[in-house]
């Protein structure tokens, strides 16, 4: 990887002595000086240790990250597959292209996560997820108004058991959730397909969608919640 002022950029072979942000086989980038990573033309699997996600941005501000595994995979164990989390003020913006494979307890395909500001999440690429405890392929938690937009294309969702959930979205103190999904989601192992809660200032689910949280959802489909709203 080259590191510069804001940017980590990860191609080639992640194993090589120069791959100083590929932590016991994941790429963890520390959250100091940088908010933007972009990992591209690897020539290999990212299958990091049991327990280490297999990308992982932590920052207090902004967060971007541009990925393309190509034909590879991020394949992890007791981990996330993806895991960005702007602590502070900040966007997370998550643009990948490849499949993930997760296995093991409470561990997420992708999750993104902020306290103050937005979520938008692109996926081009098959995600599933097998292990006990609370799933998903696809998480996205926005504590302070921010919106989540999700967007899933190029492949299935598939959560095998546990509590799974296909693409789930959290949205606190009055933020938006739109959600784009283009492909199958197999969540018959767990307990739903799509879920959607935006929640008003007093901590109240103003909306969810219990049409929309089943076992499998085919094809095509475009919940938006708004606060105080169905589905539309």
């Amino acid at each position: 990887p080259n590191s510069m002022t804001a940017t980590i950029e990860c191609t080639g072979d992640l194993n090589a002595p120069m791959s100083n942000y590929f932590t016991n086989g994941g790429i963890i980038v520390p959250g100091t000086n940088f908010t933007t990573l972009e990992v591209e033309n690897i020539s290999g699997n990212i299958t990091p240790q049991d327990g280490v996600r297999g990308i992982e941005f932590i920052a207090d501000g902004e967060i971007t990250v541009i990925s393309d595994t190509g034909d590879f995979i991020i394949d992890t164990t007791n981990a996330d597959g993806i895991h960005l989390d702007a602590t502070g003020a900040g966007n997370v913006t998550l643009d990948h292209t490849g499949d993930i494979n997760v296995t093991g307890t409470g561990s997420q395909g992708v999750e993104a996560r902020t306290t103050t500001g937005d979520i938008d999440i692109t996926v081009n690429g098959a995600i599933t997820t097998d292990g006990d405890g609370f799933t998903a392929t696809i998480l996205g938690r926005s504590s302070a108004g921010g919106d989540i937009t999700i967007n899933h294309y190029g492949g299935n969702l598939t959560a095998k058991s546990g509590s799974g959930h296909g693409i789930r979205a959290i949205a606190r103190d009055g933020g938006n959730v739109e959600i784009t999904n283009e492909g199958d989601i197999d969540a018959t192992g767990g307990s739903s397909g799509i879920v959607g809660l935006v929640y008003n200032n007093d901590g109240v689910s103003r909306s969810t969608t219990p049409a929309m949280s089943m076992a499998v959802v085919s094809g095509r489909s475009r919940p938006t919640w708004r606060p105080g709203h169905r589905a539309t």
